[in-house]
């Protein structure tokens, strides 16, 4: 079956260290073009779930490559395959992403890119660097770039996080889970949208896979709705990097999250600064990550305004957060520290921004992904860290035990 998805002029796009970052084009008429979808009823495909992140292996023509699944996103590619590749370009187009800074980025049409026994033909893609995604998050393949938007605007798309795949049917075809919790589902600046509270504050949040965070939110929504009073303690923290440039801000505990009949106890939260990136939104409240929604089985059906959630296994686990208090960023090879929250125990053990991380527990970093180097602050409570850093020319060694700070 050939499957037509409806022209959009607004283009998002999820870039994620920590938390969601949109990118949207500024302006109508940039020439992006909606692809064509060849599906035989139903299709499973396999993904490796890393820091929280779905990766997938998809085949751009005859070369396969590692894509990030991002339900807050649209379908780009880096610099990279577009210069092995050297895809037709058609057009160009401004793009903001959680920062407040703009780009331009050319837009170009990919003829074929599969996965099992789907195909999504002559689309259009974004070309843009991510770098601060993995170089090579599954092994032995390159970095893509990232499908999302194009494929559940179309599809009823099943994300199993418990069994690490993703389903994709037909809506004719599609049969709903009678055990699962159904909420209204809204396509707002064509993200998955959802009513949900933290706390006892309700808002509008967009169900955000390609964000590793729990829950992020607005500070304009965690003042307005007095969310920032109930939170009590917070810290300061890098809350998300990716298009735009850096967003900073602050974190803490929530009492819950609710999402119709279930609630989550004592969420992290981060709350973004921005003037004018996706979280300076008056009518988002924020976003929900993948640190909350891999605890479930959760279903788009965008035909029929409807997200299906079943808790998995993981529905009683700790929740993840940085554990160390520092928050890193990988440029040129070099991890640099960004921030070193006070009283943390990085801070404690001397670490401070600027300083290069060398080695992570003994392993050289350049053998580390983003992905793995987030995950090791995140590691339990208890935790022995031991770090190899660079200052000013000189070697310099730090080691502490991580503990929960919020």
């Amino acid at each position: 079956m050939i499957l037509s998805r409806r022209a959009f002029v607004a283009t998002t796009l999820a870039l994620s260290a920590t938390g969601c970052q949109t990118l949207r084009a500024l302006r109508d008429g940039d020439g992006l073009a909606p692809g064509t979808f060849a599906l035989r009823g139903s299709e499973t495909v396999a993904f490796t779930l890393s820091g929280n992140h779905i990766y997938l292996r998809a085949m751009l023509g005859k070369t396969p490559y590692a894509f990030l699944f991002d339900t807050a996103g649209a379908a780009a590619i880096v610099p990279e395959v577009q210069r092995a590749l050297n895809f037709e370009v058609t057009g160009t187009a401004q793009v903001h992403g959680a920062g407040d800074a703009a780009q331009n980025a050319q837009i170009v049409r990919v003829p074929e890119l599969s996965f099992g026994g789907l195909t999504y033909r002559n689309g259009s893609f974004l070309v843009l660097p991510l770098a601060f995604l993995p170089a090579e998050p599954l092994p032995g393949l390159r970095f893509g770039g990232l499908l999302g938007r194009e494929f559940f605007e179309t599809l009823v798309t099943m994300i199993d996080y418990e069994k690490s795949r993703l389903i994709f049917d037909e809506p004719a075809g599609f049969r709903a889970d009678p055990s699962a919790t159904v909420l209204p589902l809204a396509l707002i600046d064509g993200h998955p949208n959802v009513r949900a509270a933290v706390g006892g504050d309700w808002g509008q949040f967009d169900i955000d896979a390609g964000s590793r965070a729990g829950v992020t939110i607005s500070r304009l929504f965690a003042n307005s709705s007095g969310l920032s009073k109930e939170l009590g303690r917070t810290i300061d923290v890098i809350v998300a990097h990716g298009v735009g440039g850096i967003v900073t801000g602050s974190a803490a505990r929530a009492t819950s999250l609710t999402l119709g009949n279930l609630r989550l106890d004592r969420p992290p939260v981060l709350i973004a600064d921005s003037s004018g990136g996706a979280f300076a939104n008056a009518n988002l409240a924020g976003n929900i990550g993948g640190e909350i929604l891999r605890r479930f089985r959760l279903t788009l059906d965008v035909q029929n305004a409807k997200l299906y959630l079943r808790p998995n296994a993981r529905i009683g686990e700790p929740f993840a957060f940085n554990h160390a208090g520092l928050f890193s960023e990988r440029k040129d090879g070099i991890e640099t520290v960004l921030l070193v929250v006070p009283t943390s125990p990085a801070s404690e053990a001397g670490v401070a921004a600027g300083d290069a991380i060398g080695t992570l527990d003994g392993v050289e970093i350049a053998h580390l992904t983003g992905d793995q180097v987030a995950a090791a602050w995140q590691r339990p409570p208890g935790t022995a860290v031991r770090l190899e850093l660079r200052r000013d020319g000189r070697a310099v060694r730090a080691g502490f035990v991580l503990r929960d700070i919020i």
